[in-house]
């Protein structure tokens, strides 16, 4: 199945090198990039357009399915993967053998790398869960919600859809994340803890320029 990944960043790379290199996922042949900042070849691939040529990619390039694992924000993304299935594209699901206990919604990326430990593991659709992320049992990663490298997620916490752990955050046990919600690089959640809709975590004191 030919495939394109959207954002040609060092994450698109590595997750490009896996299905064509290590290929977990055999019928999964990643032929290139859309970029908006770049226009020749990265990661030995070709950058097939800018992100607005999605339209034009099954005519142009074969594509049959699109992966979108390398766009930060997790709205945006989303809404990409919305228009690219309505324009009747694939949307796969990327993650290693994993006991039945885990469950993965369609369009997810859980990295080789990443550790699920517990039983009742629920991952919504089209969420990433990122290399050398912890994520315990009894847990709920909602629709469309990024667990970046490194964090942590504790026993019966809930993340709400679109919720974005940036790198190293730690979410400790029974915590509750609305939807939207942004959890800043190395912070931490004390157990228990409850953000709703929209919130940062901490709140990042804006400066105000003249």
């Amino acid at each position: 199945m030919r495939t394109a990944i959207l954002g040609a960043g060092h994450n698109g790379a590595v997750v490009a090198y896996n299905c064509n290199v290590l290929k977990p996922h055999p019928s999964i042949e990643v032929v290139g990039f859309l970029d908006d900042n770049k226009t020749h070849e990265w990661a030995q691939l070709p950058i097939l357009g800018p992100l607005s040529a999605l339209h034009s990619l099954r005519d142009q390039h074969g594509i049959e399915a699109i992966l979108v694992t390398a766009i930060a924000a997790p709205r945006k993304r989303l809404s990409i993967i919305e228009q690219a299935q309505q324009m009747g594209y694939v949307i796969p699901s990327l993650a290693p053998p994993l006991p039945p206990w885990v469950k993965v919604g369609e369009g997810s990326y859980v990295d080789k790398d990443a550790v699920l430990h517990g039983c009742n593991i629920n991952i919504g659709d089209y969420a990433i869960i990122g290399p050398l992320a912890y994520v315990e049992g009894d847990t709920h990663i909602g629709r469309a919600a990024m667990v970046s490298a490194q964090c942590f997620v504790g026993y019966g916490s809930k993340l709400g859809e679109c919720a974005h752990l940036y790198q190293r955050a730690m979410i400790k046990p029974k915590c509750i994340i609305g939807d939207d919600c942004v959890i800043h690089p190395g912070a931490q959640l004390s157990m228990g803890m409850t953000l709703e809709t929209g919130q940062e975590y901490p709140r990042i004191k804006r400066e105000h320029r003249f």
